[in-house]
């Protein structure tokens, strides 16, 4: 769609473990509680079951981060 339309854009893809996503939602529940109401596993859980992950086929601007590539 972006690409249709000639917009600039950037996906920005955490390519990280379920394990991983959740540990950083625990610290975040800790460093803003206003989101712990939001910021929950079963939250995660239901988002997740959507999601797949994006391919260069789709013609987006892809920047993927990996654990240790400044993602804590």
């Amino acid at each position: 769609m972006a690409s249709e339309v000639h917009a600039s854009h950037q996906l920005i893809f955490l390519n990280l473990t379920n394990e991983q996503c959740l540990r950083q939602i625990a610290q975040r529940r800790i460093e803003q509680p206003e989101r712990e109401a939001f910021d929950t596993e079963a939250v995660f859980i239901h988002v997740t079951k959507f999601f797949e992950a994006p391919e260069a086929s789709e013609g987006l601007n892809i920047l993927e981060f990996s654990e240790g590539e400044g993602i804590e």
